[in-house]
């Protein structure tokens, strides 16, 4: 079950950064469960959306303390 999941988060990873190959994609598709990819890919999404909010914070305390 682990590593299933963490094989759907490096597919999700991949699909993210948009190098997924055809053969991972067709081996995901026929092995891999829809409900695992989809909380995978919430997770990633979730993550990504913090780490942008994060470094907009950083640029800005940056811009008020250099200006």
């Amino acid at each position: 079950m682990i590593g299933r999941c963490f094989k759907a988060l490096a597919s999700v990873i991949c699909a993210f950064i948009g190098v997924q190959s055809a053969r991972n994609w067709r081996y995901d598709s026929e092995r891999g469960s829809a409900t695992v990819f989809v909380i995978a890919g919430i997770l990633m999404t979730i993550i990504f959306l913090a780490g942008i909010y994060g470094l907009v914070q950083v640029v800005m305390i940056y811009v008020q303390y250099s200006g």
